[in-house]
């Protein structure tokens, strides 16, 4: 299986950014919706909730992309668009620097993983003669 440097690189930050999500998000969710609502210093409950959601399929759909099926590289790029899209508003809005800055590292690291896997599907279906 010839294995695009794209790809690689995609599924090994796809893999990153998953498993940085359930590892954040888990020791918030016991809280509950109630404390982390009135929490200066942390997201809403239900960002919370969506990026364990997201962490969790993450994982699976970078094992997809790695093996480069199709399905794994459709999946990523729908958790990265939802993903990118939920971070946006913490950029400008998220109550602590910390959390803009995390915020805005994950919108580029989203649309680097887009950018990653439409170029890298593009050169392999040129290379199969696909177009």
């Amino acid at each position: 299986m010839d294995r695009s440097k794209s790809f690689q690189v995609a599924a090994g930050l796809q893999l990153f950014l998953s498993l940085g999500a359930v590892v954040m998000a888990l020791p918030m969710l016991p809280r509950g919706a109630e404390a982390l609502n009135q929490a200066t210093d942390a997201p809403p409950y239900f960002i919370v909730v969506l990026t364990l959601i997201v962490g969790a399929l993450g994982i699976v759909s970078s094992y997809g992309v790695w093996r480069m099926q199709k399905w794994g590289v459709i999946l990523t790029l729908l958790l990265r668009i939802v993903d990118g899209l939920a971070a946006l508003p913490g950029v400008l809005f998220a109550p602590t620097m910390v959390l803009q800055v995390t915020a805005g590292i994950g919108v580029v690291l989203s649309i680097v993983v887009i950018v990653l896997l439409l170029r890298g599907g593009s050169r392999a279906s040129s290379r199969a003669g696909v177009a």
